[in-house]
């Protein structure tokens, strides 16, 4: 009797929602946490099918994922929106399998339904963000960049691809020393080499490149480290700037002031 009333209690305190269901998926036992997920009580639940807590499209989806379930006996889970006794939408996982009888007949479906609103709202929000960091990205003049310890680009902007007149497909995966003088490479190992060494941002400026079409450009950058989620150095990041124009402008005043 002990054995039976703890597992009992286990059962109805569990946080994920269990259910057994008949063939024609109509709820035949669930536990307290499926009351709790639905807002309805044990007499409104029991008897049910799941096209009372979700609209006609979702039902289609769960109906064909069941119907693979009993064609397949492979266990399968979905997940999809339903919708509480008050109104309000919630989002739920569904793990279901066969539930067969002693003789191993299949007499319907049994299964764990947890509520993941909280975790697909936290999804959207990132989901949001990270569009929203995209469009400013993508958006502004300078050329952002990351390559990684070797030096390769592995993302950037449309930015930096105008500035280097290279499209997207060149650009990924290519080295500083692929773009720019033996020189100028070597300056550009120096200076990351020693961010690397000491962790210290830095900023480089009166940098040549030369772009696809064989032009000269003079860009300046800033370059700081990357690292991943431990602290582990995986490379570097910046922001680039063509300031070919000024500094022609800041020659000819040059010349101009030698003249006179």
């Amino acid at each position: 009797m002990k054995t039976d009333y703890r597992y009992k209690q286990i059962f109805e305190n569990m946080e994920e929602g269990y259910y057994e269901a008949n063939l024609k998926g109509e709820f035949t036992l669930v536990n307290n946490a499926v009351y709790k997920i639905y807002g309805h009580t044990k007499d409104e639940v029991i008897g049910t099918g799941y096209e009372r807590y979700v609209d006609k499209d979702t039902a289609k989806l769960i109906s064909e994922a069941f119907t693979k379930i009993y064609t397949t006996g492979r266990p399968a889970t979905i997940e999809y929106e339903a919708i509480r006794k008050d109104g309000t939408g919630i989002f739920v996982r569904n793990s279901g399998s066969l539930l067969t009888d002693e003789t191993g007949k299949t007499i319907g479906f049994h299964g764990l339904i947890l509520d993941i609103t909280e975790r697909k709202k936290a999804e959207q929000t990132l989901k949001e963000s990270a569009e929203k960091y995209r469009t400013i990205l993508e958006d502004i003049e300078e050329g952002y960049y990351e390559v990684d310890l070797k030096g390769n680009f592995t993302f950037f902007n449309d930015s930096l691809c105008k500035i280097s007149g290279y499209s997207r497909d060149e650009l990924l995966g290519m080295n500083n020393q692929d773009y720019t003088t033996p020189e100028t490479a070597k300056r550009i190992y120096r200076i990351f080499n020693e961010i690397y060494q000491t962790e210290n941002p830095a900023k480089i400026v009166d940098y040549e490149i030369i772009k696809k079409d064989g032009s000269i450009r003079v860009i300046e950058i800033s370059v700081s480290l990357m690292k991943d989620p431990s602290g582990r150095l995986m490379g570097f990041r910046g922001v680039t700037r063509d300031i070919t124009e000024r500094k022609e402008v800041e020659r000819a005043l040059e010349e101009t002031s030698a003249r006179f």
